[in-house]
């Protein structure tokens, strides 16, 4: 993250940096599934470079923002829709009991 000349924040070479994390670790055997949350296409060349390792690629996207080619080049896709969060809500309700 930078800040900029106005107070806000943005960030810079995030994609770039966890592209390199993912095609590290795949390529280390070290993970063999990727579990990404995103919209655009920046993240496809790692994506690639993962498959070619084996690993499988598992996607997490708002159908306001996707790319065709993400969604066509990962092996799983889940569209963040409020079924998919009630959902994670209940399982961790489950396995978090208030005490």
């Amino acid at each position: 993250m930078r800040k900029t000349g106005d107070g806000k924040f943005e960030q810079k070479r995030i994609d770039v940096l966890l592209g390199v994390d993912m095609t590290r670790l795949c390529s280390k055997k070290q993970i063999d599934t990727v579990i990404l949350i995103a919209g655009d296409s920046d993240l496809v060349p790692a994506i690639e470079a993962c498959k070619e390792e084996g690993a499988i690629i598992r996607l997490y996207y708002h159908h306001s923002s996707i790319s065709d080619e993400l969604l066509n080049v990962s092996d799983e896709r889940y569209e963040i829709n409020q079924s998919l969060i009630d959902k994670f809500i209940n399982l961790a309700a489950v396995e978090n009991p208030p005490v």
